[in-house]
């Protein structure tokens, strides 16, 4: 019996041990990637715009927000300012600083939604206060930016009202005709496509070629918007005159009569059917046509589109 016991431990401590399954390495968890570029060449046939001076001062996701609600309205272009460093925080003013990277955060969000394109204004609240040299570095930088990240959707334009400046207090440092050349020509010699400067146009005007005709890659206006007093806009007829008169370029409406619902006179309109016949002019004329209103400029939220 001793000799069978023995035999048994033997046998027991011959055995091999079992071995335990190793647990499976779960890996750190990996965030996810970014959306890709998606941004295409910009396109003035596709060109739905609407005014989103101030969207340059917020962070990547109420810019992709107002950018998307713009698509889902039918509107793929935001028209934003580099810089609103001159407002003064007041009503729908907001104050942005110049920040070249808040300039790419904008660029780089919108080149990450499929459809969206800027028209981008280099120089909005700078002339006047800052001298012109500084002004055109500016510009500069944002047109380097531009070429250096090759972002394909964006249009720059080099000054906002340029041509708006002298005699308004603003300052010494309005830019010229001749300074508006100078920096079309240099920021088209960084490879972008289409860049120009607005011109104010009224009633009597049409046949009246922009300021910059051949020097710009397409010519952006702002009609204005009383004659005598009363409520006054381009009509189709009108707007195939204008386009007539500056060939070989798009002919756009970069700021139009802003929408309002608190105020309804002068810069303003709280008639909605004005918005809509202003449209409705602008496409049976063939020519790209931006929804302006008063908070388009702070460009926080959106409480109506046409």
């Amino acid at each position: 019996m001793k000799k069978l016991a023995l035999a048994l431990l033997l046998l027991l401590l011959s055995c091999d041990t079992p071995t335990l399954p190793t647990p499976p390495t779960i890996p750190d968890p990996q965030p996810p990637a970014p959306p890709q570029r998606v941004d295409a060449p910009f396109s003035w046939a596709a060109y739905r715009g609407d005014s989103a001076f101030a969207l340059v001062g917020y962070d990547e996701g109420h810019i992709e927000r107002i950018i998307r609600e713009g698509l889902a309205r039918g509107f793929n272009t935001p028209r934003v300012c580099a810089e609103t460093e001159y407002w003064d925080d007041s009503g729908f003013l907001k104050r942005v600083p110049r920040d070249i990277q808040a300039v790419r955060r904008l660029l780089e969000t919108a080149a990450r939604i499929e459809g969206a394109q800027v028209l981008l204004v280099a120089d909005c609240t700078l002339k006047g206060p800052v001298p012109i040299p500084e002004q055109k570095e500016w510009i500069r930088e944002v047109a380097r930016l531009v070429q250096r990240e090759q972002y394909q959707n964006v249009a720059v334009q080099v000054w906002n009202e340029s041509w708006n400046c002298r005699g308004r207090g603003w300052g010494d440092h309005c830019p010229s005709r001749g300074d508006v050349i100078d920096m079309i020509r240099t920021v088209r010699q960084h490879g972008i496509q289409y860049v120009g400067d607005d011109d104010h146009i009224c009633i009597g005007e049409a046949d009246v070629p922009h300021r910059v005709t051949g020097e710009a890659t397409f010519y952006a206006f702002h009609p204005c918007r009383e004659v005598n007093g009363k409520p006054w806009d381009p009509d189709v007829s009108f707007l195939r005159r204008m386009v007539a008169a500056n060939p070989g370029a798009p002919v756009v409406l970069d700021e139009t009569v802003a929408y309002s619902e608190t105020e309804c006179r002068g810069l303003r309109t709280c008639d909605k059917e004005r918005i809509y016949r202003y449209r409705a002019a602008a496409r049976e004329a063939g020519v790209p046509w931006t929804f302006h209103a008063d908070y388009g400029l702070e460009a926080r939220e959106f409480p109506w589109w046409p």
